[in-house]
């Protein structure tokens, strides 16, 4: 009886136990976010610090723990804390042009600022406590994550990781030959560019004609002007001319009576 009874002791303990330590690992891990295409609008507004990682990345693997403990500090520094999976999210890895792994980004109310301090707490801390970030470049508009240029960026990105996955389920689950695949690509390449040469062609024309067309209709316009007033400065002189005839033929009258 009393080995049941150390027993059930033992069960509650561990439930105690695993009801305080469990909320408590959740609430760590949800202090660093985790970015995706589907939740990025949240980081344009209020102050982030944002990780971009890759799970095989030796450095990122050594900086997971620093990176950790700092968003542990997030609610008392007043900085939201966020990781991004390269990965995973290949559309977002383009629109931050990330060419190195980790890479961080300060982002304050939609400007982005590339921290290029070291990767160590203190640094991390006084980045953000002292606002150190304000001494960090801002990053260019046409190069901002939400400017146009790189949304299309970081769509192309994407793009080209769905094609390199679709190349790889030709060959190795469909078991299509290696020249088959590239053709197949070639094609649609060729196909794609044509489409998208015609579509700016016409987008040109549609601009320039319209130009074209308001600038041929002004000279029209200027060149009939120029042609009343002409005919207007005609008609002047006729009738300048005619008074003058009939003002002769007035003297010589007058004459010959005389």
């Amino acid at each position: 009886m009393f080995g049941h009874g150390y027993r059930a002791l033992c069960v509650a303990l561990l439930v105690s136990v695993s009801l305080i330590i469990l909320p408590v690992e959740s609430v760590n891990e949800q202090r660093v976010h985790v970015i995706s295409e589907s939740n990025a609008s949240v980081i344009l507004a209020g102050e982030w610090m944002v990780e971009f990682y890759a799970p095989w990345c030796p450095a990122c693997k050594k900086f997971e723990p620093v990176w950790s403990e700092f968003g542990e500090w997030a609610n008392e520094l007043n900085v939201h804390v966020a990781k991004v999976d390269v990965t995973a999210e290949s559309g977002l890895s383009g629109r931050f042009l990330v060419t190195a792994l980790p890479t961080i980004y300060h982002i304050k109310d939609n400007v982005f600022r590339l921290y290029a301090g070291r990767r160590a707490m203190d640094d991390l801390m006084a980045f953000v406590k002292e606002e150190k970030w304000q001494e960090a470049e801002v990053v260019p508009w046409w190069r901002s994550p939400s400017s146009v240029i790189m949304v299309l960026l970081g769509t192309t990105f994407k793009v080209s990781m769905t094609l390199r996955d679709v190349h790889r389920m030709m060959i190795e689950d469909y078991g299509f030959p290696t020249w088959a695949a590239y053709s197949l690509f070639a094609v649609c390449t060729i196909a794609i560019g044509v489409i998208i040469g015609a579509l700016i062609v016409f987008m040109a024309d549609m601009v320039l004609g319209r130009q074209r067309s308001s600038k041929d209709a002004v000279e029209f316009s200027e060149q009939t002007s120029l042609i009343d007033s002409t005919e207007k400065s005609s008609d002047n002189q006729a009738a300048d001319d005619d008074a003058a005839a009939t003002s002769v033929m007035r003297r010589k009258k007058t004459t010959a009576t005389d």
